[in-house]
């Protein structure tokens, strides 16, 4: 969802020159340059949001086609796809506090 941003009011200043423009540069400089870096980061933004929802209870969720990561503040993940690969060029290591469920068509080891 597009958030509408207001017009920005650039006044700070550092020994009489606003904050990020050229030497010698005036107000309407400086606040042309800012808002074209805003602008810019503002479209990183869209583009951001339409892959990442922030849910209310502090979680957030990546999606992108049908595969997706889900990640909650109480430290528990998902991870969702159509095919998924783990591979470690060292060892991969599953540990668990609880029990360990492996579900599937057919489980294959070596």
């Amino acid at each position: 969802m597009p958030v509408e941003v207001p017009e920005i009011q650039i006044k700070t200043t550092v020994a009489g020159a606003p904050v990020g423009a050229a030497p010698g540069s005036n107000d309407a400089q400086a606040l042309a340059y800012h808002r074209k870096h805003i602008q810019a980061l503002w479209a990183h933004l869209e583009r951001l949001e339409r892959f990442i929802t922030m849910h209310g209870d502090g979680s957030f969720t990546i999606t992108v086609g049908q595969s997706s990561i889900s990640i909650k503040k109480d430290g528990s993940m998902r991870i969702r796809g159509n095919h998924i690969d783990i591979e470690g060029s060292g060892g991969i290591q599953i540990k668990t506090g609880g029990t360990l469920a492996l579900k599937g068509a057919k489980i294959a080891q070596n």
